[in-house]
């Protein structure tokens, strides 16, 4: 992104509906008051000169936007009586847009069928395609340059839909639940899309056949980070994808650049345009199922219904993913050199980051091969058989105040290396 281009998107974004606490949780957009705390505290912390400036910038635009919204208000009031709402979803990473869009779609569907108008410039999408997916349901705001006018619209209180609700990292989250219920109440959102995207690439759709789709969010800068926990090593998938490819399965794996991997029916697309992303999408919703870390491409299996098995997974707020045949294989968590059992897994740290695995002193063991291999086993013959039985009960993770709307489960390989067997 070029500095001008990086410019006009900092000005023109709209305060984040979402924010991070110090516990690593999410929560939902700052006030003006809890703003100026937390510029004052970055002021007199050791960041970057270019950081401060950035947060004061950003204490700036909210005092603007805060006079605005009340200029505004009588305009508010009206569009609040036509049943207009406005939407502020992140579009500038491919898992949370999707997820965001997708449930706020199917909410709004499933309750008051609000018109809903969101902001989503073109030139910063992450994803065209999505956008054009969601135009469909949406009023989008395509124009950098028209952010300004909903400015005092998308940021009023109770003009404007509560996104953090909809967010799957917020553990009081609704989005499974809203999920679960246009799943079994509604007919597919986007039958005519894939029928559509089928049809546009025929060729491909008769050249490969049982097709699995893969993206592992490795250790590179592309994420604004030259390491996370949340990162994986692509060795550890290599054992899976040789057996895959000799039961004849066509594997897709998406990249970043190509790698000196080669084998029979594995083949790697890299997604640097539009054309691509209808190509992903396209692989995606033809897959048998999709493997990945926590990365886009689980949440784009959630959104058009494919069993996704993520493995290697942190944090663990998504380990009971939205649909019914979807798997998760952890990293391990440890203590004293002992694996966490699932009851404290569950109740004590389905949300965490670096800062508080020190606090905790427990540390992270990543999956290995066998792990991703027996994974993948298991997700076949839960697909093959139609096995809807779960490892883990609903039961369980309502006594255990966990989210039982997602209808995903943990693999038995990672239950057995917790001890935890079979939940009942």
């Amino acid at each position: 992104m070029s500095k001008l281009k990086k410019f006009l998107y900092l000005i023109s974004k709209p305060l984040n509906q979402i924010e991070i606490n110090k516990n690593g949780q999410t929560r939902g957009a700052y006030s003006l008051d809890e703003r100026i705390i937390f510029t004052l505290k970055i002021l007199i912390s050791k960041n970057t000169t270019l950081f401060k400036i950035g947060i004061i910038l950003n204490l700036i635009k909210h005092i603007f936007i805060f006079f605005l919204v009340i200029i505004f208000l009588p305009v508010s009031l009206i569009l609040f009586i036509l049943n207009i709402r406005f939407a502020n979803l992140n579009f500038t990473q491919i898992g949370a847009f999707s997820t965001q869009a997708d449930i706020l779609i199917k909410n709004n569907l499933l309750g008051n069928k609000h018109l809903i108008v969101t902001f989503i410039p073109e030139e910063f999408v992450c994803n065209k395609v999505l956008l054009n997916i969601f135009s469909n349901h949406l009023i989008i705001i395509k124009k950098w340059y028209l952010s300004f006018v909903l400015f005092p619209f998308i940021h009023n209180s109770f003009l404007s839909i509560d996104i953090h609700k909809l967010e799957p990292s917020n553990l009081q989250s609704l989005s499974y639940k809203i999920n679960s219920k246009f799943n079994k109440a509604r007919k597919d959102l986007y039958l005519d899309f894939k029928k559509n995207i089928n049809t546009k690439y025929i060729n491909l759709f008769k050249k490969y056949k049982k097709i699995i789709t893969i993206h592992v969010r490795e250790n590179n800068t592309k994420y604004g980070r030259k390491s996370s926990l949340r990162y994986s090593n692509f060795h550890i998938y290599k054992k899976s994808i040789r057996y895959l490819s000799k039961k004849n399965y066509h594997i897709i794996r998406f990249v970043d650049e190509y790698s000196s991997f080669k084998l029979k029916n594995y083949t790697e697309l890299k997604v640097n345009n539009t054309i691509d992303q209808y190509k992903q999408i396209f692989f995606i919703i033809n897959s048998v199922f999709t493997i990945s870390n926590n990365s886009g491409v689980q949440s784009l299996a959630n959104m058009f219904n494919v069993p996704n098995l993520t493995v290697d997974s942190f944090p663990y707020h998504r380990s009971f993913n939205f649909n019914k045949f979807d798997l998760t294989n952890p990293k391990l968590l440890r203590k004293n050199n002992k694996n966490i059992l699932l009851n404290e897994y569950l109740t004590k740290y389905m949300i965490l980051n670096a800062s508080l695995l020190n606090k905790y002193k427990l540390t992270i063991k990543n999956n290995d091969q066998v792990d991703v291999y027996k994974s993948v086993n298991e997700i076949l013959k839960k697909i093959k058989i139609k096995n809807k039985k779960r490892n883990v009960k609903f039961d369980y993770l309502k006594k255990n105040k966990v989210s039982f709307y997602g209808e995903g489960d943990l693999t038995k390989n990672f239950l057995n290396k917790i001890k935890a067997n079979v939940i009942k």
